[in-house]
């Protein structure tokens, strides 16, 4: 990739660092590692001009997509230990330091009068002199975060070595006020304010918590998934056409839910799946719920079956929905929607079905076989609040950093381009007010 421009002026539509960035967005939704798979690096700091490579017998040098690193002495032991946040899973690691040494720690906590300075005292710098020991006194300044987008405890932890006698700490506060403070015992915690002569010693709590270690299982493969998406753009125009040849779209606003079903008839699992919705015709109805089904029969050059089939197989069983044949268009259609609410390529699989508001906002998606008993306590959901609709998409209650439906038609617009699906992404993008440009390469620059 690119060297990234050194001035805002050069970040344009066309060159070398415009292509390698569409290329690596490209590669992170097909899956990709952000890292290359490059495993995690620990340098050890001896005291000189060189660092050693510690990051094997550290035990973090994990085949991980690291991002956050935070340091905290969280069982109060007097050393440090470490949460790090990974692209993936898993999410978040906690290594616990139980590194056997005799060395001594002091720790210090730092408030500021909140007037003159801030009451965190952030941007402080500590020094902390010891009995015995020439040279540089050992120094911290204290920060509202370091590295990406991390922030350590604000204790300022200090490892003494062999020393256990401390001979003074001064602390030079950001507006310029400087103490020193010459009680203060090593293997301790101590908290200092601002004005305050004396510094106070701190007792730690006791855990309540024990955390231990845990090994990282596998979940059980599993033909089926279900997703609930926290907010969804409108479907984009989806054209199909009956079995007698007649086109049709399907496009916002819809006369009720529509389930889109994707099946052929050389799919097993898509027979079950639809003698389940014919079970349940009657009770999906009674919740205002449609199916669609969309023979792909005539896609997948591979199996002979044709729309023929699909046809007489459909009236042979007395489906009680209307059928349909979408061709490799209609399926890309579906594809780069999908795409473009999880960011992720993942080729869609049979039966794959995709459940629509009246408004063309999908609420979940399924892969492999549905449960009617499922699709209907979905469907009961249609006519909650955006923030409710989100809400019941996730596992637990939370905090969210943007409302609903911010960006979705801009990552739904980028993935009908990436699909090659030019025409359709036009028209969505004027519908629903993306802004697309065309370099002279005919690669789209979006913005909303």
């Amino acid at each position: 990739m690119s060297q990234s421009p050194l001035e805002a002026k050069q970040l344009k539509v066309e060159g070398e660092y415009a292509d390698a960035f569409r290329q690596l967005g490209a590669l992170l939704r097909s899956g990709r590692s952000f890292s290359g798979h490059e495993r995690n690096c620990v340098y050890l700091n001896t005291g000189g001009a060189r660092f050693a490579d510690a990051s094997v017998t550290s035990g973090l040098d994990f085949d991980d997509d690291a991002r956050g690193l935070a340091c905290v002495d969280w069982d109060f032991d007097g050393d440090v230990d470490l949460w790090l946040t990974n692209r993936s899973g898993p999410r978040l690691r906690f290594m616990r330091n139980n590194a056997q040494s005799a060395n001594h720690f002091v720790a210090i906590k730092l408030a500021g009068n909140g007037t003159t300075c801030n009451r965190d005292a952030v941007g402080a710098r500590v020094s902390v002199h010891l009995q015995g020991r020439a040279g540089a006194p050992l120094m911290r300044t204290l920060r509202a975060g370091e590295g990406f987008v991390s922030q350590s405890s604000k204790w300022l932890h200090f490892g003494l070595g062999a020393h256990d006698k401390i001979d003074r700490v001064h602390v030079r506060f950001p507006d310029g006020h400087e103490q020193t403070h010459v009680v203060l015992e090593a293997d301790a915690f101590h908290l200092i304010e601002q004005g305050r002569a004396e510094a106070q010693r701190w007792t730690p709590p006791k855990q309540a918590v024990q955390l231990g270690p845990s090994p990282i299982e596998p979940l059980p493969a599993t033909q089926k998934a279900r997703v609930r998406l926290s907010s969804a753009a409108p479907l984009p125009p989806l054209r199909f056409t009956d079995f007698d040849g007649k086109p049709y779209v399907l496009e916002p606003p819809l006369k009720s839910m529509v389930l889109v079903n994707l099946w052929a008839t050389w799919c097993k699992p898509c027979h079950a799946e639809l003698e389940q919705l014919k079970a349940g015709a009657d009770r999906l109805r009674a919740y205002g719920v449609e199916v669609l089904a969309l023979s792909v029969d005539s896609v997948d050059e591979s199996h002979s079956t044709t729309a023929d089939d699909a046809l007489a197989y459909l009236d042979e069983m007395a489906f009680p929905f209307p059928g349909a044949v979408t061709d490799a268009r209609g399926v890309a259609v579906l594809q780069a929607y999908q795409n473009g609410h999880f960011q992720r390529t993942i080729e869609l699989s049979l039966p794959t079905s995709f459940l629509f508001r009246q408004n063309g906002q999908a609420m979940a998606i399924y892969r492999g076989p549905l449960e009617v008993d499922q699709l209907i306590a979905d469907a009961g959901d249609a006519n909650l609040s955006p923030d409710k609709m989100r809400s019941r998409a996730v596992p637990g209650a939370g905090r969210w950093l943007l409302p609903p439906g911010v960006l979705d038609e801009l990552h739904v617009v980028r993935a009908l381009y990436a699909a090659g699906l030019e025409d359709v992404a036009k028209t969505y993008a004027a519908q629903h007010g993306v802004n697309v440009k065309i370099d002279d390469e005919a690669t789209p620059f979006i913005m909303h």
